[in-house]
C-alpha cells in the first residue's frame, strides 16, 4: 500500500489485482487452506481504510469489554447495589444497546461508515469521562445508559459494514474472522489491564478511576482514527438503492427465519456465554477474595477465541455457518457444569477454555451467514440483529444472574456456588437441542419458490426458485 497515491489510483490497483487472483482461482480447483490463503493476499492489498477499520475495531471491543467487565462489580461496591440490582443495571445495559442497535441499524448506510464510526468513538469517550468524573450514581447511569450503550450500540455493526465494503467478496470469511481475532486480542488487552490494575492497587477508588481512564483513552484513538477516514466508494455511489426499514424487509420468509434464529441465539448467550461477564467475576471475588484474578481469565478467555478462530476459520469452507453455530452452541452450554464439579483453578481454567472455544466457533460463522443471506441495502438492519445476542441477552443474564447469586452464592454466609452453575448448565443446554430439532425451519435455503410470507399478497404469486439474495 503506497499511502501518497491517491484514492481512485489505489482503488484502481486493488480491483486489477483482486481480478486477476479471480481469474487464477477459477482455472483451478483450489483446496480449502488454499482459498484461505489466497484470501489473505487479497486483504493484504486491499484499501488502507481497512486497516484503520481493524485498529477502531480493537479500540472499540476493548471499551466494550471494560464496560462488561466491570458494571456488576462497580455498581456493587462503589454505588451500593444488591446483587440483583448490579444485576438489572447490567441487564439494562444490554437492552438499551440491543434497541438503539435495531432502531439505528438502518440508519447506517445513510450516515456512512467514517459519519458513524466519529458517532461511535465520541459517545464512548463521554460516557467514559462522566464515569471519571463523579462516583453520584445519576451521573454514572447517564454515562453508561444515555452515552457508552450509544457507542457501544453502534461500533459493531458499522465495523461490519466497513469490512465488508472495504473487502472483496472472495475474502470475506476470512476479514470476518480477523474482525473477530480484532475483537479477541482487545479482550487479552482489557483482561490483562484489569488484572494488573485490580490486583497491584490497594485503593478501590483508584483501580476503576485507573481502568475508565484506559477506557476513556482507546475510545479517543478510536475517535481520532475515524476521522482520518475516507468512506468506501460503493457508499457514494448506491445510495438510491438503499432501503430503510421498508415494507419489503418484513415481507420476506428470511427475515423471520432470521429473526427467530436470533432469538434463540439470544437465549443461548444469556444462558451460558454471558456468565462469563455477569457471574464469573463475582463468584470468583467470593471464591477467593479480592485477588481473584478474574482480568486474567478475561485474557484467557479471549486468548483462546483468538486462536480458535485462526484455527476455525478454514473450516468454515467446508461446513456450512449453521453447522459451526450448532457445534459452537453445543461447547458453550456445557461449559457451566465444570464450575458444577468443582470450585478449584483447574476447574475454572476448563471452563473458561470450553466456553471460549465454544464462542470462537459460532460467533464468527453468524456473522458470515448474516452477510450471505441479508439483502442488498438492508445490510444495516441484518447486522444489527447479528448483534442482538450479545446484547439482549445481558438483561436475561443479568436478572438471571444477580438472583442466583443472592440465593447460591452470596458475599457473606453459606452458599451453595456449585448447585448455581449446575442450573445455568441445565438450562444452556436446552438451547442446542432447539436448534437442531428445528434446524429446516430455520436455515435459509439457497433457493425458495416463493420467498415472500403467505400472509402478504406477494406470497400468492407463483415464483420460479429465486437465490437467496
Amino acid at each position: 500500500m503506497d499511502l501518497s497515491k491517491p484514492y481512485d489510483e489505489e482503488i484502481y490497483e486493488t480491483e486489477q489485482f483482486i481480478k486477476k487472483l479471480r481469474n487464477k482461482s477459477k482455472a483451478t480447483e483450489e483446496s480449502s487452506w488454499e482459498k484461505f490463503k489466497a484470501s489473505l493476499i487479497v486483504i493484504q492489498n486491499s484499501e488502507r481504510e481497512l486497516f484503520v477499520l481493524f485498529f477502531i475495531n480493537i479500540m472499540l471491543s476493548l471499551d466494550y469489554y471494560i464496560l462488561t467487565t466491570m458494571i456488576p462489580l462497580y455498581f456493587s461496591q462503589e454505588e451500593g447495589a444488591s446483587d440483583t440490582e448490579a444485576g438489572v443495571i447490567f441487564g439494562l445495559v444490554g437492552i438499551v444497546i440491543g434497541i438503539l442497535a435495531v432502531f439505528l441499524g438502518p440508519f447506517v448506510n445513510k450516515l456512512g461508515c467514517k459519519q458513524s464510526l466519529i458517532v461511535s468513538g465520541g459517545f464512548t469517550f463521554i460516557g467514559y469521562l462522566l464515569l471519571l468524573s463523579t462516583r453520584n450514581i445519576i451521573v454514572n447511569l447517564i454515562g453508561v445508559i444515555c452515552f457508552l450503550t450509544v457507542g457501544c450500540s453502534m461500533s459493531w455493526s458499522v465495523v461490519e459494514l466497513g469490512a465488508k465494503l472495504y473487502t472483496a467478496k472472495e475474502a470475506r470469511n476470512t476479514s470476518n474472522s480477523l474482525l473477530m481475532i480484532g475483537n479477541f486480542f482487545s479482550g487479552i488487552l482489557a483482561g490483562t489491564a484489569i488484572d494488573f490494575i485490580w490486583t497491584n492497587n490497594g485503593n478501590i477508588n483508584n483501580k476503576y478511576f485507573t481502568i475508565y481512564s484506559t477506557a476513556a483513552f482507546a475510545a479517543g484513538l478510536s475517535f481520532l482514527a475515524a476521522i482520518s477516514m475516507r468512506e468506501p466508494r460503493e457508499t457514494e455511489t448506491e445510495e438510491e438503492e438503499e432501503i430503510i426499514f421498508s415494507r419489503n424487509l418484513y415481507i420476506k420468509k428470511k427475515f423471520w427465519r432470521f429473526l427467530a434464529l436470533i432469538f434463540l441465539l439470544i437465549l443461548l448467550r444469556s444462558g451460558c456465554f454471558g456468565h462469563l461477564d455477569a457471574t464469573f467475576p463475582k463468584y470468583l471475588t467470593r471464591q477467593e477474595g479480592e485477588k481473584a484474578h478474574f482480568g486474567a481469565y478475561l485474557a484467557l478467555h479471549s486468548a483462546t477465541m483468538l486462536c480458535g478462530t485462526i484455527g476455525f476459520t478454514p473450516i468454515s469452507y467446508n461446513f456450512s455457518s449453521y453447522s459451526l453455530i450448532l457445534a459452537g452452541a453445543v461447547m458453550g452450554s456445557i461449559a457451566p457444569l465444570f464450575l458444577a464439579i468443582g470450585g478449584s483453578t483447574f476447574y475454572f481454567i476448563c471452563f473458561v477454555l470450553v466456553v471460549s472455544a465454544g464462542e470462537s466457533l459460532w460467533v464468527p460463522r453468524l456473522l458470515d451467514y448474516t452477510i450471505r443471506i441479508a439483502p442488498k441495502g438492508e445490510e444495516g438492519t441484518y447486522l444489527a440483529l447479528c448483534n442482538c445476542p450479545f446484547y439482549f441477552g445481558m438483561i436475561v443474564t443479568g436478572i438471571f444472574s444477580g438472583n442466583l447469586l443472592e440465593m447460591y452464592c452470596p458475599e457473606e454466609g453459606e452458599n451453595n456456588c456449585d448447585k448455581m452453575w449446575l442450573i445455568i448448565g441445565i438450562c444452556g443446554i436446552v438451547i442446542p437441542i432447539l436448534l437442531f430439532m428445528f434446524r429446516k425451519i430455520l436455515e435459509q435455503p439457497d433457493e425458495e419458490e416463493n420467498p415472500y410470507m403467505p400472509c402478504f399478497k406477494e406470497g400468492n404469486i407463483n415464483y420460479d426458485k429465486v437465490p437467496i439474495n
